[in-house]
């Protein structure tokens, strides 16, 4: 297949879901997302280190910031998964006024 010099193909995903990366405001805000989520598993990981490791009674606090960071894995999956989930609920508000 031959295409005009300089034009540009996009192939996009049929589940729209690689889609949601290519927006107006560019990637940085995802980027600001991450660090600002790795930012607050270090938080938990720098509140439950000394309890733990003072008294061995807390010993499960150890585990604290792999669930946080399972948890935040959980709801962003389901949010690339479900990306008209947080749309419906602004639809809705607009809806009632």
């Amino acid at each position: 297949m031959r295409h005009a010099k300089g034009a540009r193909i996009f192939i996009t995903c049929p589940q729209r879901c690689c889609g949601l990366i290519r927006n107006r405001f560019g990637s940085g805000r995802f980027i600001a997302l991450a660090i600002f989520l790795l930012v607050i598993v270090k938080l938990v990981e720098s509140v439950v280190t000394e309890p733990a490791r003072t008294n061995l009674d807390f010993w499960y606090l150890v585990y604290a910031p792999s669930v946080v960071g399972l948890i935040m894995f959980w709801v962003l999956m389901y949010l690339s998964i479900n990306p008209n989930v947080l749309r419906k609920q602004s639809k809705l508000a607009g809806q009632n006024t």
